[in-house]
């Protein structure tokens, strides 16, 4: 048997059923939506990498060139030992100053240049070596002897500084190679004289990277190598066999020439990137002479500084970046003002990252949203940019609140 309703009951139940669905349609419409994620999360990150490096090494040229204070090091081969000429007497400064080490416009110990010393001058000159003259007697500061081996080169000042430093050649040959050793030179070897003239001290365009990482942190190497001339005492003025200093920004290091060794040099150069000062170094051996040696490595430098740009491209990352609105499946774009791409050394990596933040129905163009960085690796720089909403969301419709409660 049914039950009847009156028309009292049916209008209760009809009230009921009104205010419900009233209630029901003001909480979907005035109800918060849920926050919109972007769709690659809240912080996410990508590395790219700006470029390709070229440089296309000189015919018959053994070379390599670094970054001080990076892992970065370009060469053309694998390379065996072989002579280093009057590079040497690089070594010979840091050995010597490591023992008896001076500071910047600092003489020294004043040395007397002994019958052995004269003699070693003549012996040299009669190889036909790089000397300066000396004479039994004359007075010479450990300063001028370092200005007589690094700038015209000086075979005999080499042994002089030497001996006057360990006593013996084999005593120096000793402490040179332990201190080559210690400072990771493994493919280079100090023989038995500390001119480089003998052939027996060897290295390779990789380790006279090293070496020249080393010369450069001594800043009385740093500064005798960078001068184009020098006044010694007894014999005027002498100029640096280096005649790329001030090219390319070139400010040191080291040449060397002998017959078994051809032309050797080992350079340093500064170059400015994005307010960053690197010191390149380069080093070519076995050139047929020092001119080649000069002409290679201004033309390595050259091309090597053509390889920073900012030949990378961030459209392929950014516009893939969005917020959906779920209420009409459409995209909202992000805008990053006073975007600005940072040169760095063509290969290396560049680290995207972008902290959002979430949006919402009542989001509008213009409001921030977050960070973007760019952090380069040679130069290590970090770069940050506002992230703002560049779409206004579009309003949900009645239907679509009410339908997805």
């Amino acid at each position: 048997m049914g039950v009847k309703l009156n028309s009292k009951k049916i209008l209760i139940l009809s009230i009921f059923i009104l205010i419900s669905l009233s209630v029901y349609a003001a909480y979907c419409i005035y109800r918060p939506l849920g926050l919109i994620k972007p769709n690659v999360g809240n912080n996410y990150s990508r590395t790219i990498q700006n470029g390709n490096f070229n440089l296309k090494w000189p015919d018959s040229v053994e070379g390599a060139i670094s970054i001080k204070d990076t892992n970065f090091n370009y060469n053309n081969g694998t390379f065996k030992p072989s002579p280093t000429a009057s590079v040497a007497k690089l070594i010979t400064s840091l050995v010597v100053l490591n023992k008896y080490p001076l500071s910047l416009n600092q003489q020294g110990p004043e040395l007397t240049i002994s019958t052995n010393d004269e003699s070693i001058y003549k012996n040299y000159l009669a190889q036909d070596g790089s000397v300066t003259y000396v004479s039994e007697g004359e007075k010479i500061s450990e300063y001028q002897l370092l200005e007589s081996m690094l700038l015209p080169s000086s075979d005999n000042a080499a042994d002089t500084l030497a001996l006057w430093a360990f006593g013996s050649l084999k005593n120096y040959q000793t402490a040179a190679n332990d201190f080559l050793k210690s400072n990771g030179l493994y493919d280079t070897t100090v023989g038995s004289d500390a001119s480089g003239l003998s052939p027996d001290t060897m290295s390779t365009p990789n380790d006279l990277l090293k070496l020249g990482t080393l010369a450069v942190n001594n800043p009385v190497i740093k500064d005798i190598v960078s001068m184009k001339s020098a006044s010694l005492p007894g014999i005027g003025v002498k100029t640096n066999y280096n005649s790329l200093l001030g090219k390319l920004g070139i400010d040191g290091i080291k040449t060397g020439n002998t017959d078994q060794a051809g032309g050797v040099l080992l350079t340093s150069s500064e170059i400015n990137i994005e307010g960053k000062n690197l010191t390149l170094l380069s080093s070519v051996m076995k050139t047929s002479s020092l001119a080649t040696a000069l002409s290679s490595s201004e033309d390595i430098v050259s091309k090597f500084r053509n390889n920073f740009s900012n030949n990378y491209n961030l459209s392929g990352t950014l516009d893939n970046i969005k917020y959906k609105t779920p209420w009409n499946n459409k995209f909202l774009n992000l805008e990053i003002r006073n975007l600005y791409l940072p040169k760095t050394l063509n290969s290396t990596k560049i680290n995207i990252s972008l902290k959002l933040k979430n949006v919402n129905q009542y989001n509008k163009s213009g409001d921030y949203l977050g960070k973007l960085s760019i952090e380069t690796n040679i130069p290590e720089n970090r770069y940050t940019f506002d992230v703002y909403l560049k779409d206004t969301p579009s309003k949900p419709s009645l239907w679509w609140l009410i339908t997805h409660p």
